[in-house]
């Protein structure tokens, strides 16, 4: 009759372990997936750097400037007569 309490003992003791490896392997799980989102975060904002940097290549490129320029502001390229010289 002693070894009752005993083995109610040890088999509470093993439930009580087994629900702390589930519980710790529910953190683990976790835990990971929170890292996943972060490496999807940053390769996402990776690729969106290098839009970035690809559309600013763009914008740099002279011919590109000078279709803004004439198209979007309404200029026009200076002929040498518009030129005036000032002596100071």
């Amino acid at each position: 009759m002693k070894t009752l309490p005993a083995i109610t003992l040890i088999i509470c003791v093993n439930a009580l372990f087994i629900f702390f490896l589930v519980h710790k392997q529910n953190q683990i799980i976790k835990v990971k997936r929170d890292i996943q989102q972060y490496q999807n975060k940053i390769s996402q904002t990776q690729e969106d750097i290098a839009k970035a940097r690809y559309q600013l290549s763009k914008l740099h490129n002279p011919e590109n400037v000078k279709t803004f320029s004439q198209e979007k502001l309404g200029m026009h390229p200076i002929s040498l007569k518009e030129i005036q010289r000032h002596d100071a």
